[in-house]
């Protein structure tokens, strides 16, 4: 005898055997997934996020450097305070001679801070220059009164913004 017909002459019948899965259980595994999902999905989106901000705002920092730099070089060279080596020196705008006698100019127009009209930097705005006597406090109110200048600029770009400040004390400041 058998032991499957020893089961069933008994009265006892074999276990049924489970085929695949309920519809419950494939509900709850789908909801489940999609939970995970979602949040591997949001942490993944918040760190593209935050690596593309750094980005941007290492080119910002990149290409203000640049220009600050360029900037801070040739304000150094600036022949005399007088009123013919610095022709204009306005909050918005700064044109004076430097040692070799080549006049340089800088200011911004249409967002981008342009040296004798070349770009040098876009996405630029509020570029301000202070001019101060001694003191490095009091303003100047002439050009042989100049002892060191001031710039600040912002750069903004993909909604990221920065902004940058330098003093700048010209060599031949005497």
């Amino acid at each position: 005898m058998s032991i499957a017909c020893s089961i069933v002459c008994r009265g006892r019948r074999p276990a049924k055997q489970e085929a695949g899965y309920t519809l419950i259980e494939l509900v709850l595994t789908i909801v489940l997934v999609g939970i995970i999902a979602a949040i591997v999905g949001t942490l993944l989106l918040q760190g593209t996020q935050a690596l593309v901000a750094e980005d941007v705002r290492s080119n910002i920092t990149s290409e203000a450097r640049l220009a600050i730099e360029r900037m801070i070089r040739e304000i150094r060279t600036i022949r005399s305070p007088t009123d013919a080596d610095i022709p204009s020196w306005t909050v918005s705008d700064l044109s004076f001679v430097d040692l070799d006698g080549a006049a340089i100019a800088y200011a911004v127009g249409g967002g981008t801070l342009t040296r004798n009209g070349v770009p040098l930097s876009a996405d630029v705005s509020n570029l301000s220059f202070s001019y101060f006597q001694r003191d490095g406090i009091t303003p100047a109110t002439d050009a042989s009164e100049i002892w060191t200048i001031e710039f600040a600029f912002a750069l903004a770009r993909n909604g990221e913004s920065q902004a940058f400040r330098a003093r700048v004390y010209p060599r031949n400041f005497s």
